[in-house]
Parts: structure tokens; C-alpha cells; sequence
């Protein structure tokens, strides 16, 4: 905001720097963000706290779902604890599952 560059048809460059006012200068200090050193735990903890605004588009994370003991154990050709934990679990459904699964 200092400097004034202008090129003009004659292919010359005119250069202005204007003089800033010392309580501009102490107003831009004090806005000015305070330089995080890249890796600490306040670069990464920056932004925490800020809520978004109305119009700001939110990306909403969906987690991997998990597999259960019996799921697992089915994928790992494991029949013995797939039935073991579709015991465990007492729902009929899962069990009747499991040894369909087994046929």
C-alpha cells in the first residue's frame, strides 16, 4: 500500500512511494497475524475455535464403518469363532445368518 507503479505508453515506468502516518504504521502492526512457526501444537491447533459462517459449505466426514466379530472372523475363513460371536451377540437374526453363511 506504499508504493505506486505505473507503466506508461512511452514504455517508461514511474515508481511513487508514499509516506504511511505512524498511527497507520501501529494499526497494521496490530492487525497483522502473528507469524506460527510451522509443526508446533498452536500451528496445528489454529482455526479450532472458528464457527462457519451461514454461507460456508460444511464437507461432512464419513467414518469407515467397522466390522463385527463375526463379520471378521467369516472374512478370515474362521467358522469356528464367526459362530462363537454370533452366539455371544444373542440375536437370532445373526445367527441364523451366520450359518446360512456357513452352508
Amino acid at each position: 500500500n506504499t508504493h505506486l507503479v505505473v507503466g506508461t505508453t512511452d514504455n517508461g515506468v514511474t515508481i511513487r512511494q508514499r509516506e504511511v502516518k505512524a498511527a497507520e504504521q501501529r494499526n497494521q502492526r496490530a492487525m497483522a497475524p502473528e507469524h506460527l512457526k510451522g509443526g508446533t501444537a498452536r500451528y496445528f491447533a489454529r482455526g479450532k475455535n472458528v464457527s462457519p459462517a451461514a454461507d460456508d459449505y460444511q464437507v461432512t466426514v464419513q467414518r469407515k464403518q467397522r466390522l463385527k466379530p463375526y463379520d471378521s472372523a467369516l472374512r478370515k475363513f474362521r467358522y469356528h469363532d464367526a459362530l462363537d460371536s454370533a452366539l455371544t451377540s444373542r440375536n437370532p437374526v445373526v445367527v441364523v445368518t451366520v450359518l446360512e453363511e456357513m452352508k
